[in-house]
């Protein structure tokens, strides 16, 4: 005979609506206790089952009317009693708060643990699988509609321990005074953003056949080329500029780049489509045509702290344009940034609904001259009123309020809360190092075998065994917390020497401009390290080097150590060796470069490119590039111009450049 496998049904539907108030329960038993009427009368008075009431009334005369519950049956079956369910609920939602939410599989396990060490009666099969049942886990969701299973955003790190009162603090209090310096109002405020645009967005879903394994839908290209970037910048009177891209190319086509795009917006090019201090420099001059703004009308413009944005250039255009530059603090922007609070989102979404509606034409591709009229359209429906307002208003940046942030956001950063360190003195040697307080908050240390017991003993002890029953109300129990601790850094060491940490500040301040600059100076014992070549003049004649370098035949020249001061002294037409890293595992390449503007922390240089099998070399098309100092690794003499034809526009030097290996 076959047999079906019957599904237990998680939730019970009652047949029949008939309820038995503990009230009229408690009447009908006492009256037949008293003879007040026959077990069947009195059933019919109160609505009460006979059945039901002959239970009752046999469960009073054996234990007495004032030792029974008149509750349904199921309310002594619950493992937890409601407190314990409650801080279990809270546990849970503090964990997500924090940013280390508890899986299902996780959640099943506490419960187990919980129920244990509280020395509650669990099924057996609990014990079995050293975790609780999915039986139990749905009903839990369900007496706690506060939870549900949700899919979370990854989060770095950095980025969720970034976001803190303290910081947080200090950009409003920075907000504050640049508002009271111009009073500017809402057409005078904007936020600016980069944002990466793909040609292969991520596929929507569609309709195909069941069970299936591999469903595939057709897109542009392979992923891993470089992206285009687009620079959005919103204003606080609810309006947005037209957008600004940056193509992946090193010369600019308008004519098959911008076709289709918004009126109004423009487009820059650069070899990787990232943003670079130069293009940064057309971004500003491009608010600036659009805005009118000058000294006599300033405006204020709020931005990350990327690298790009913090030029020496950039800076002093911004100043003297009247644009005052207000920087987010580092790995805030999720919260702290209009744009990336309500717009960059819709504009994502939109942008990959267009794409697919691109795709859906056989054999049309999608690649960087269709994305100037997708992104388009896609802008138009995101940078809407509606939203501009949101982000502003979200971010607490107009209107002004410092207290938009609730105590339960700030959640995420209490993982690195640390007390403060004391110093104490070394036995050894007698320095001092850092070692932190001692933690007060018993919530926090994990729980081990001698504490363990300790809680133990201040539960009233229960009988796990025979015909024992959960307790229902236990006013003092071990907390999922002490169980299973919140995450806690551990103590922070030393800090090293390295690179200062960014923060949120008025760059075009004086004195934060010249701090940020000094920042950006390499470090003096660092640089003093570095050793460089400088080639000294040989007395051979063109024909004799040639000759001499083919042979691979050394030439005059002296090594030296040279400090940094002569390497930072490249005067504007020198040349120089660049050694330009490559990517892992393939080794850089070094290339002759001419330096045509000296900056801060490095060159604006040209390439050239060697002529191979000659040792002459040709100015490259290239536009120009930034070098490091530390990517300098010899300075070479003043080069040769070859007049000859077959050698135009070529130079060469007089001097051994054979170690170098030059492309």
């Amino acid at each position: 005979m076959r047999t079906q496998a019957v599904k237990m049904v998680r939730e019970y539907k009652k047949k029949t609506d008939r309820e038995f108030p503990e009230g009229d329960l408690r009447r009908a038993v006492e009256d037949v206790l008293n003879n007040i009427g026959s077990l069947r009368k009195v059933s019919e008075r109160y609505n009460v089952t006979k059945s039901r009431l002959a239970i009752y009334v046999k469960r009073a005369r054996e234990q007495g009317i004032e030792n029974i519950s008149l509750k349904p049956n199921f309310k002594h079956r619950q493992i937890f009693s409601p407190e314990m369910e409650q801080a279990l609920a809270e546990y849970l939602l503090k964990c997500s708060s924090m940013f280390y939410g508890l899986t299902p599989k996780k959640t099943r396990q506490l419960a187990f643990q919980f129920a244990s060490r509280n020395k509650l009666l669990i099924p057996d099969s609990w014990a079995t699988q050293a975790m609780a049942g999915e039986e139990w886990f749905a009903g839990f969701l369900r007496r706690n509609p506060e939870l549900s299973i949700r899919k979370p955003e990854a989060t770095s790190l950095a980025r969720m321990t970034a976001f803190n009162k303290t910081v947080v603090g200090e950009f409003f209090g920075k907000l504050k005074t640049v508002y009271s310096r111009h009073n500017y109002e809402a057409s005078q405020i904007f936020n600016l953003d980069e944002t990466g645009v793909t040609t292969v967005p991520p596929v929507e879903k569609i309709v195909g056949k069941k069970r299936e394994k591999q469903i595939g839908q057709v897109t542009s290209r392979e992923r891993g080329e470089p992206n285009p970037t687009q620079v959005g910048i919103i204003c606080a009177n609810e309006n947005a500029l037209p957008p600004v891209w940056i193509f992946p190319r090193i010369r600019f086509d308008e004519h098959r780049m911008m076709s289709g795009a918004m009126q109004g917006s423009t487009g820059l090019v650069n070899k990787s489509g990232w943003m670079t201090r130069d293009n940064f420099i057309k971004v500003l001059q491009f608010i600036q045509r659009n805005m009118r703004c000058s000294k006599n009308n300033p405006v204020l413009l709020i931005l990350d702290n990327h690298e790009s944005h913090l030029s020496d250039d950039g800076i002093t255009f911004c100043k003297e344009n009247g644009i005052e530059v207000l920087t987010l603090p580092p790995h805030t922007s999720n919260k702290s940034q209009p744009l990336d609070r309500s717009v960059f989102g819709p504009f994502k979404r939109y942008f990959s609904e267009a794409a697919n509606s691109w795709m859906m034409t056989p054999n049309k591709t999608l690649s960087i001259y269709s994305l100037a009229e997708l992104c388009s359209k896609a802008w138009d429906r995101a940078a809407t009123p509606e939203n501009i307002k949101s982000g502003f208003r979200k971010s607490g940046i107009f209107p002004f309020d410092r207290d938009i942030f609730q105590e339960h956001e700030f959640l995420c950063s209490s993982v690195s809360d640390r007390p403060a360190p004391d110093v104490i003195t070394n036995q050894s040697g007698g320095s001092c190092i850092f070692a932190e307080t001692e933690n007060l908050d018993e919530n926090l240390i994990p729980a081990t075998d001698g504490n363990r017991a300790a809680d133990e003993t201040s539960i009233p002890s229960t009988s796990v065994t025979g015909t024992a029953k959960s307790p229902l109300n236990i006013s003092n129990f071990i907390t999922p917390d002490k169980i299973s601790p919140y995450p806690k850094a551990e103590p922070r060491k030393p800090m090293r020497k390295g690179r200062k940490r960014g923060k949120c500040m008025i760059v075009t301040d004086t004195p934060e401009k010249e701090e940020l600059l000094e920042r950006k100076k390499p470090p003096p014992k660092k640089v003093k390290e570095i050793k460089r070549k400088v080639l000294v003049e040989s007395d051979s004649s063109d024909e004799e080097i040639n000759e001499e370098l083919t042979k691979d035949s050394s030439s005059e020249w002296e090594e030296e150590e040279e400090t940094v001061q002569d390497t930072h002294d490249v005067e504007k037409g020198g040349f120089i060796v660049v050694k330009v890293p490559g990517k892992t595992p393939f080794p850089g390449r070094n290339y002759v470069a001419r330096v045509e503007r000296k900056l801060f922390d490095g060159f604006q240089v040209r390439f050239f490119k060697r002529m191979i099998p000659s040792n002459r070399f040709k100015i490259t098309e290239e536009e120009s590039s930034f070098v490091t100092f530390g990517e300098v690794i010899a300075v070479l003499p003043k080069g040769i111009e070859d007049r000859r034809p077959r050698f135009k526009d070529s130079i060469y030097f007089n001097a051994d450049l054979t170690e170098f290996s030059l492309t």
